[in-house]
C-alpha cells in the first residue's frame, strides 16, 4: 500500500495529504525510497559509496564463498542499470558470466548470462562495455577468436560474434583486454621464452573497418615479468595494469603508465599502498561515471577473490602529478547521488561537466516547489561538489536538479532527523 502511494506520487500525483504525512514516516519510509527516480535502482546495488579508503564491495549474494569466487571486477553498463561479473567455480575451474539488472526499481536476482557457456575450452570472462549499453564484449576461446561480442536484441542479446583482432601466428592471446573510446583494443599476448610463457600488453587500432597488426606498448609498460590488463582511459591518456615486476609488494601489484604525445608510454609507476599489498592485486577498472576505482584481491577473511572499491580521485590526482597538467576533465555530464543519504543536516552533491555550460543547481520539495537555487553561473568542464545545509528544513524527501546547457538530471535525497 505504501509503495503504491509513493510511486503514484512521484509520477505526478497531487495527493497533498501524502506530502503532509511524510514527516511521520520513519524507518519504513527510508526503506521504501530505494531508487533515485521511479523505475531506476539505487546505484551500485545500493552499497554505501566508498571515499578515500578501500573497502570490499559487499552486496548480499555477491561475496566469494566455497563454491565460487570473482574472476575480475563488477562491470556496470554506462547507464548504471546493469552489472555483469564472472564467477570462477572451485569444483571444476570453469567460468561463467553472470548479471543483475534494474527491474521495477529493484536489482534482480543474479543469473547466468544466456550467451555464456561454462566450458574450459571457452573460459568466458572479462565482460566489457565500450561507451554504449547496446554492445557487450567478452573474452572467449570459441569461434576462432579471443574477443566475442553480443548486441542487444529485444530484451536480450544476440548470439556471440567474433571481433577480428589479429594475433601473430607464433603467439597467443591472453585472457584480458580493454577498448578505448576510438575502438583501439588493448590486449595481452603471450610469448614462449626460454624461461616459459611471458605476457606483455599490445594495442591494435581500428582503421578503415579493420584492426591493424598489434604493437607492443614498449618498455614503459612491459617488463621481463608478466603484465595483466587492465583499464584504458577512454581517451587513452593513461593505462592501469597489473604486474609482478621486481619491487612489487605482492604476487601482482597495480601500475599506471601515461601515454606521451608521440604515442609512446612513460615508465609505469605503482598505484601505491592504497591498493597494493602482500596479496595479489589485479583487474583494475574505473566506473563509467568516473567516480570509483574497482580492483580484485583476496584479503584476510575472504573465502576467495572479491572486488574492492575506493574513490577514483587518487588515480586522477596521480595522473595530474605525473603529467603536470589537469587530466580530470570528465567524459560526460553526470549528477552523482548525494552523500550521505539519508542525511542530517548536511550532504554533498557532486556533478561533472564534460564541457563549459551555464549551470543551475536547485533544491525542491516533494511537491516540486523550488526551495533554493544554490548554483547559477557559467562553469568550465570539470568535477564539482556542493555541500547543502538543510538546517532549516523538516524531515522529508527532497529533490535536487542540475541543468547544464541542454543536459538535465534529477535525483532524490532524504533528510532524516
Amino acid at each position: 500500500m505504501y509503495m503504491t502511494i509513493i510511486v503514484s506520487f512521484l509520477k505526478g500525483s497531487k495527493m497533498k495529504t501524502f506530502a503532509i504525512s511524510i514527516s511521520l514516516l520513519s524507518l519504513f519510509f527510508v526503506v521504501c525510497f530505494v531508487s533515485d527516480t521511479p523505475g531506476q535502482c539505487t546505484p551500485y546495488l545500493g552499497q554505501p559509496a566508498p571515499t578515500a579508503f578501500v573497502k570490499r564491495f559487499s552486496a548480499a549474494g555477491f561475496i566469494a564463498n566455497q563454491q565460487w569466487f570473482w574472476h575480475g571486477t563488477p562491470v556496470f553498463s554506462p547507464d548504471g542499470q546493469e552489472m555483469y561479473f564472472v564467477k570462477y567455480f572451485t569444483d571444476d575451474s570453469g567460468t561463467e558470466i553472470w548479471f543483475t539488472k534494474c527491474e521495477n526499481g529493484q536489482w534482480s536476482v543474479a543469473q547466468k548470462a544466456p550467451f555464456s557457456i561454462k566450458s574450459l575450452d571457452y573460459f568466458d570472462n572479462n565482460p566489457f562495455f565500450c561507451g554504449s549499453n547496446d554492445t557487450l564484449y567478452f573474452h572467449s576461446r570459441r569461434n576462432n577468436g579471443f574477443i566475442q561480442y553480443v548486441v542487444r536484441s529485444g530484451n536480450g542479446w544476440s548470439s556471440p560474434q567474433t571481433l577480428n583482432v589479429p594475433v601473430p601466428a607464433n603467439l597467443r592471446a591472453g585472457l584480458q583486454f580493454c577498448i578505448s573510446g576510438n575502438k583501439t583494443v588493448y590486449y595481452e599476448i603471450d610469448s614462449d621464452t626460454s624461461s616459459g610463457w611471458e605476457t606483455n600488453i599490445y594495442s591494435s587500432k581500428y582503421e578503415n573497418g579493420h584492426y591493424s597488426e598489434p604493437v607492443n606498448l614498449g618498455p614503459g609498460v612491459n617488463s621481463d615479468s608478466t603484465e595483466i590488463l587492465g583499464y584504458i582511459d577512454p581517451q587513452e591518456r593513461f593505462l592501469i595494469f597489473a604486474s609482478k615486476r621486481p619491487g612489487s609488494l605482492g604476487y601482482h601489484d597495480l601500475y599506471l603508465s601515461i601515454r606521451n604525445s608521440d604515442n609512446t608510454w612513460r615508465n609505469a609507476v605503482s598505484l601505491g599502498l592504497k591498493v597494493n599489498g602482500a596479496f595479489e592485486d589485479i583487474s583494475p577498472v574505473i566506473t563509467p561515471d568516473g567516480n570509483y576505482f574497482f580492483y580484485q584481491t583476496w584479503k584476510t577473511g575472504d573465502l576467495g577473490y572479491n572486488p574492492y572499491w575506493v574513490s577514483s580521485k587518487f588515480v586522477f590526482d596521480l595522473v595530474t602529478d605525473l603529467h603536470g597538467e589537469t587530466e580530470t576533465v570528465p567524459n560526460s555530464f553526470t549528477l552523482g547521488q548525494n552523500y550521505p543519504n539519508p542525511f542530517n543536516p548536511t550532504t554533498t552533491i557532486a556533478y561533472q561537466l564534460h564541457e563549459q555550460a551555464h549551470v543551475q543547481l536547485s533544491i525542491a520539495n516533494a511537491l516540486g516547489e523550488t526551495l533554493y537555487e544554490v548554483v547559477n553561473e557559467i562553469k568550465p568542464a570539470g568535477t564539482y561538489e556542493y555541500t547543502f545545509d538543510a538546517d532549516n528544513l523538516p524531515t522529508g524527501v527532497y529533490f535536487y536538479q542540475l541543468i547544464a546547457g541542454e543536459s538535465r538530471a534529477v535525483r532524490k535525497m532524504i533528510l532524516l532527523r
